[in-house]
C-alpha cells in the first residue's frame, strides 16, 4: 500500500448507490472516516444511473454498487465503479434463511448464472432455480414464471425483493460480510490513488502544453486535431470555439501535418508564412510500435526567435563575450595606420583566419574587436583569451571544456569550452606563439574540421567560429626553429595584418591623447606644443600601452590643475632613464651572447663604412660608457660630457634604434 497522508482536504470522496438499507448499513460500518468521505444513496428502481452520474458530476471519485446494479452504472457512466461482490459464504447464509420457507428457492442473477450452485444444493438439500436477466422486464417476467412454477422463496437484490413481495412470496437479500466490504473499499482507494496521479500528470502536461512558448498542433491517426494550445491558436488566429472546428483543416494544411502523418518524414526548421506572420515550423510523426499514430507540429514566430537571440546576446554581453571596441576606437590618421585599416576592412569582409602581428602594446586585441564588429558575425559572441597567461593544462580546459569527472577537481556537470561559447562568432587567441606543440595539434583540428571534443569526452561537437590570432613573436622564425608547427602556421596566417609600432607613427600621438583627455575630463590645453615635442623625442618601446599609462598618470597626478609643464617634463625624464637602462641591459645581453660586438653598419658597394657612421658609433660608445660610470645618472653624465641631458639622450637613443634595426 502506498504511503499517503490524509486530511480533511484530501480525503477520498466515495459514494454507495444501492437498493437496500442492509447494504447501506454494512458499508457505513466499514468506512474509515479519516481516509474517505462516504455518501450513501438508497434509491428506487430506475434511479441508480441518474444518481450515479450526478454524484460523479459533484466530484465523487469512486462509486460502490452491488452485483448487477454496479455493472449497469459502470457501463452507463464509464467512470470508476467498484462492485461489492457476493461471496459463497454470504450466499449460503442467505439460502439457509430462504430454506425456512421452502426447499425450492429462486436466485435472481444479472447477465450470467452463478457457478457452484449444484454444490450448494447438495450441501443444503435444496433445489435452486436461477433467474438470469439483462433488464428489469426480463427479471420481472422470470420471477413471475418461477412463482407460478411453485417457488415461494427467493434470494436476490433489492429490486427483485420488491417484485417478490408484490407476488406475496418470501425474499432474502444476501448481506456481505465486513471483510468483503473492506476489500471493496480498499479496491476503491487504490483506483482513486491511480486516478489522482493520472489527473495530476494530465494537468501537468496540459499546463506545459498551454504555457510553453511554442505553438503546438497535434493530430491523431485519422488526421483529427487532438492537441492545440493557446499559442498555436494565436498564430492561426483562432478566437472562437465554433470557428476553431471550421479552421482546423486549414491549420493542418498550412503546416503540412497530414504529409508528416502519411509519409513519416519530419519537417525540420522550415519557415512558412501563416496569416500575417513568418513561423519557424518543426513537425514529427508520432510512432508506436513502428506505425504512425499521429503527428505534432511545433510553431515559433520568427520574431520571438529574434527576440530570444537578442536576449542571448545581452547575456553574452554581461559575461563579457562581446567586442566592445569598433573601428571608431582605432586612433591614428598617419599613412601607415590608414594603410593598415584599409587591409583590416578588407579582411573583415571575409571569413578567413587572420594573424595579427605587432609589438607588445600596439593594440592587437583592439584591432581584433574592430574586425569582428565590421564582420557579418558582429551580433555573435566575441571571445578573447591570452594564451601566454595560463599554464598549458588550464588553457586546454578553458579552450575545449571538459566532461564531469574528466580530472580531479573537475566541476560537476563539466564545463563548456571557449570554442563552444564562441559558436557562430569569433575567438581571438592572443599570444598564440606561446602554446605548446600538443595544444597546437588540437587547435589545428578545430580549424580544419570545425569541431571540438571536450577533455574526457567521447564525441565531437560542431562549431562555427572564425579564428583571429596574434603574437609579438615572429611566427615564421618560430617555425624555422621548430617551435611552432608549420601546418598550423599556414592555417592561421592565411591573412596577415601588421600593426605599426608607435615610434613609426609619432604624428598620431595628439589624436591618441585627445581621447585620454576626454576620458579624464581635461581640456586640450593640459598638454602644450612643447610637451608634444618632448614626447616625439621618446621612442615609446611599450607603444600605445606605455603612452596611455604615462598620460593617465600625468592627468591623475595633475588633479585640479589645468596643466603643469615642469611636472610633465620631470615625468618624461623618469621614463627616459628607465628606457635607457633597459636599452643598455639589452645591448649587454646581446654582446654577452656574441650576437653583436659592434652596431650594424649599412654597407656601401665596396663594403666600407662611411665616416659619419664611424663618428656616430664612437659617440654612442662614449655616451654608453659614461652612463655606466655615472650609474645611469643622466644629468651627471651630460655634465661630464659637456652637453645637455636632452642631447645626450637623443644621440644615445638614435644610435640604439639604428642597432635594433
Amino acid at each position: 500500500m502506498d504511503q499517503f497522508r490524509y486530511s480533511k482536504t484530501n480525503r477520498f470522496r466515495f459514494a454507495l448507490v444501492g437498493h437496500t438499507e442492509e447494504l447501506a448499513g454494512a458499508v457505513e460500518r466499514a468506512v474509515n472516516p479519516e481516509i474517505e468521505e462516504m455518501v450513501i444513496r438508497v434509491v428506487r428502481i430506475g434511479e441508480a444511473l441518474h444518481t450515479a452520474q450526478k454524484l460523479f458530476d459533484e466530484g465523487v471519485e469512486v462509486i460502490l454498487g452491488h452485483m448487477g446494479n454496479s455493472r449497469l452504472m459502470q457501463k452507463a457512466t464509464g467512470k470508476l465503479v467498484v462492485n461489492i461482490s457476493r461471496s459463497s459464504l454470504d450466499l449460503i447464509k442467505a439460502f439457509e434463511k430462504a430454506r425456512k420457507h421452502g426447499t425450492r428457492i429462486g436466485l435472481s442473477r444479472y447477465e450470467k448464472p452463478r457457478d457452484g450452485i449444484p454444490d450448494i444444493e447438495r450441501l443444503l438439500g435444496v433445489k435452486i432455480k436461477q433467474i438470469v436477466f439483462k433488464n428489469y422486464e426480463e427479471m420481472e417476467a422470470g420471477l413471475n414464471i418461477a412463482f407460478k412454477d411453485g417457488i415461494n422463496s427467493f434470494v436476490g437484490g433489492g429490486v427483485s425483493r420488491k417484485i417478490v413481495h408484490g407476488l406475496g412470496a418470501h425474499h432474502v437479500v444476501p448481506i456481505p460480510r465486513r471483510s468483503v466490504v473492506e476489500e471493496a473499499l480498499e479496491e476503491a482507494r487504490a483506483l482513486a490513488r491511480i486516478r489522482r496521479r493520472q489527473l495530476e500528470s494530465e494537468e501537468r502536461i496540459r499546463t506545459i502544453i498551454q504555457e510553453i512558448d511554442e505553438g503546438i498542433l497535434g493530430i491523431d491517426e485519422y488526421g483529427r486535431v487532438d492537441i492545440i494550445n493557446k499559442h498555436a491558436k494565436q498564430i492561426f488566429e483562432i478566437d472562437m470555439p465554433e470557428a476553431a472546428q471550421q479552421n482546423y483543416r486549414q491549420c493542418i494544411k498550412k503546416v503540412r501535418l497530414l504529409n508528416v502523418l502519411t509519409d513519416g518524414n519530419p519537417i525540420l526548421d522550415k519557415i512558412l508564412k501563416i496569416n500575417r506572420s513568418k513561423v519557424l515550423v518543426k513537425a514529427f510523426p508520432i510512432k508506436i510500435s513502428g506505425h504512425s499514430r499521429g503527428a505534432v507540429a511545433l510553431l515559433r514566430d520568427v520574431s520571438s526567435v529574434e527576440n530570444m537571440n537578442r536576449k542571448v546576446r545581452e547575456e553574452l554581453y554581461k559575461k563579457g563575450f562581446v567586442a566592445k571596441h569598433t573601428v571608431a576606437d582605432v586612433k591614428g590618421s598617419s599613412k601607415v595606420m590608414r594603410q593598415m585599416m584599409v587591409r583590416a576592412k578588407l579582411f573583415a569582409a571575409t571569413d578567413a583566419t587572420i594573424c595579427i602581428h605587432g609589438e607588445t602594446g600596439v593594440g592587437k586585441e583592439l584591432i581584433a574587436q574592430a574586425i569582428h564588429n565590421m564582420s557579418s558575425r558582429k551580433n555573435a559572441p566575441f571571445v578573447a583569451i591570452n594564451c601566454a597567461a595560463l599554464p598549458e593544462q588550464l588553457l586546454e580546459s578553458e579552450l575545449f571544456g571538459y566532461e564531469e569527472g574528466a580530472f580531479t577537481g573537475a566541476k560537476r556537470g563539466g564545463k563548456v569550452g571557449l570554442f563552444e561559447l564562441a559558436n557562430t562568432g569569433t575567438i581571438f587567441l592572443d599570444e598564440i606563439g606561446d602554446i605548446s606543440k600538443s595544444l597546437q595539434v588540437r587547435l589545428l583540428r578545430v580549424i580544419e574540421s570545425k569541431e571540438v571534443m571536450r577533455i574526457g569526452g567521447d564525441k565531437y561537437v560542431p562549431v562555427d567560429i572564425r579564428i583571429l590570432s596574434a603574437s609579438h613573436k615572429d611566427l615564421g622564425m618560430e617555425v624555422a626553429q621548430d617551435r611552432f608547427r608549420a601546418d598550423l602556421y599556414y592555417r592561421l596566417n592565411i591573412l596577415k595584418l601588421g600593426i605599426p609600432p608607435l615610434r613609426d607613427r609619432l604624428q598620431d600621438i595628439p589624436e591618441i591623447i585627445d581621447s585620454l583627455l576626454s576620458k579624464h575630463h581635461k581640456p586640450a590645453s593640459a598638454i602644450n606644443k612643447r610637451m608634444y615635442k618632448r614626447m616625439h623625442q621618446y621612442p615609446w618601446p611599450g607603444n600605445i600601452r606605455e603612452l596611455s599609462s604615462f598620460i593617465e598618470s600625468y592627468l591623475i597626478l595633475l588633479d585640479k590643475e589645468s596643466k603643469d609643464e615642469p611636472f610633465f617634463m620631470e615625468l618624461m625624464e623618469e621614463i627616459d632613464m628607465t628606457g635607457m637602462k633597459e636599452q643598455i641591459c639589452r645591448t649587454d645581453t646581446m654582446e654577452t651572447q656574441g650576437k653583436a660586438e659592434m652596431p650594424a653598419i649599412i654597407p656601401t658597394g665596396d663594403f666600407c663604412p662611411k665616416l659619419k657612421d664611424m663618428v656616430e658609433t664612437y659617440e654612442y660608445r662614449v655616451i654608453e660608457n659614461t652612463l655606466k660610470t655615472c650609474k645611469f645618472n643622466r644629468a651627471e653624465a651630460a655634465k661630464q660630457l659637456g652637453i645637455s641631458a636632452n642631447t645626450l639622450w637623443r644621440k644615445y637613443n638614435q644610435k640604439t634604434s639604428t642597432r635594433e634595426i
